[in-house]
């Protein structure tokens, strides 16, 4: 498989690369131990600070194929505020940062919204009908 593969099909890749590294670790388990030992020694030596930031990159650049720039620069843009119900993100949540708003069927970045109105669109996008019968139902 040529190295620019790995742009072109990098699905095809991976499938390739777990293939290989399969085959390698089956004929000498020493290599997968070696390995291992080695993952874990550098885990150790990451602060957990520094692995959340280096989670956070790369969930923001595989999901959204934005950089942490970009987000904080949607971040301010929105004034640190959810775009929908104008509150910063609450404290109690996991992570306390704004989800990334996208429409799932064109990948389009809409915005930055806390969990829960990013949960309201989520509804709203999946469930034909779901804001008309939350409508009603909040009039009873």
């Amino acid at each position: 498989m040529q190295r620019n593969e790995r742009t072109i099909n990098p699905e095809g890749y991976r499938a390739y690369y777990r293939a290989y590294m399969k085959k390698r670790f089956a004929e000498k388990p020493e290599v997968w131990e070696r390995q291992k030992e080695t993952t874990r020694q550098w885990r150790a030596r990451q602060s957990p600070e520094t692995r959340r930031l280096r989670a956070r990159r790369h969930n923001l650049q595989s999901q959204y194929g934005l950089s942490l720039e970009q987000y904080d620069a949607l971040l301010t843009t929105q004034g640190g505020v959810c775009a929908i119900c104008q509150q910063p993100p609450p404290r109690t949540h996991k992570t306390s940062v704004l989800e990334v708003d996208h429409n799932h069927e064109t990948g389009e970045i809409r915005g930055l919204l806390c969990h829960i109105c990013n949960q309201g669109m989520i509804a709203v996008d999946r469930r034909e009908g779901w804001l008309e019968n939350a409508r009603k139902y909040a009039e009873r």
